[in-house]
């Protein structure tokens, strides 16, 4: 069975593992980054903004709520 090294950290590690056993691979996990909410500096996004382009879902996951 070949052997597929993943690197990406949680939660996308076990969705992707499990993906790749459904194709037939064996996945091997080993996150080599960490994802870390980090404060968010006042005022980073100006008041009249009117939208906000997130690249993310873990940037998402850790925007802040207002």
């Amino acid at each position: 069975m070949l052997r597929v090294l993943v690197t990406r950290p949680e939660p996308g590690a076990s969705r992707t593992a499990h993906r790749l056993e459904e194709a037939g691979f064996q996945p091997v996990l080993l996150p080599l980054t960490e994802t870390k909410a980090l404060p968010a500096a006042a005022g980073l996004i100006p008041d009249g903004a009117v939208a906000v382009a997130v690249t993310s879902a873990n940037a998402m996951r850790h925007a802040p709520e207002e």
